[in-house]
């Protein structure tokens, strides 16, 4: 299992809630930008958290 597949399968028994979006309009999806995948979810404090696969930045 990947990282972020990983991270996924832990918040989801956790009943958090995930979303493709950083705006959280996509709930229960996830990313495929710049060839990798990606959820975002708010933590326990409220804060906004992204888990992703590969860094969107230039690739060398």
């Amino acid at each position: 299992m990947g990282r972020q597949g990983g991270a996924r399968a832990r918040i989801r028994p956790a009943g958090v809630t995930y979303y493709a979006d950083p705006h959280l309009k996509q709930p229960g999806e996830i990313n495929h930008h710049h060839g990798g995948r990606g959820v975002h979810f708010l933590d326990p404090a409220g804060d906004g958290t992204e888990v992703i696969t590969r860094d969107g930045g230039n690739q060398a």
